[in-house]
């Protein structure tokens, strides 16, 4: 009796999480082009990020789609944020599942670096770039693409200059010290 019990327990489970998926599969497809969209007309250097601003958002991420999926949700369904813990962490994995197997790497990028918030309204590396510097992404040194991509991940920093130092740091001396060891 044991067994049939949770035979049916774990197909029920399983009927319920393909449900949900399909069901947001079929909810990320109504909005796939609004997402090319949002990719395609990115700014160039947001579409295709410069070399030390890839690295450095590659490095510092453990999942690109995680995080597109992320800034995706909360572009389209900020609702979902809302409806509790566990809706929102489900949304997410399911988004996250299917940015990946739907956008390229790149694209996964072109989407962070456009949606990214890095703090007191900015949003996009882009629009950060120009405004924290006063020049465009691609003429960053690797010390300020690192504090993009720290603000990207921490946005609160940009109120705390002191740890957004610390922590550009860190992420440059970890960074380089992993580009010495591949070499």
């Amino acid at each position: 009796m044991n067994r049939i019990a949770l035979w049916l327990l774990a197909t029920m489970v399983f009927l319920l999480t393909a449900l949900f998926v399909a069901g947001k599969g079929w909810i990320f497809e109504r909005h796939r082009p609004e997402i090319l969209n949002l990719v395609e007309t990115a700014e160039p250097a947001d579409r295709h990020l410069p070399e030390p601003t890839r690295e450095l958002l590659l490095f510092s991420s453990r999942s690109t789609a995680s995080y597109a999926a992320r800034l995706a949700v909360m572009q389209f369904h900020p609702e979902a944020a809302r409806l509790g813990t566990t809706n929102w962490q489900l949304t997410w994995a399911t988004w996250s599942l299917l940015i990946y197997l739907h956008l390229s790497e790149d694209e996964r990028l072109a989407l962070i670096a456009r949606l990214a918030p890095t703090g007191k309204g900015r949003l996009g590396l882009s629009a950060t770039s120009r405004e924290l510097f006063g020049r465009p992404l691609d003429s960053l040194s690797e010390e300020e693409a690192a504090m993009l991509v720290v603000l990207v991940k921490a946005p609160s920093f940009s109120d705390r200059p002191e740890a957004l130092a610390r922590m550009r740091d860190r992420l440059i001396a970890k960074w380089r010290e992993q580009k010495a060891t591949k070499r």
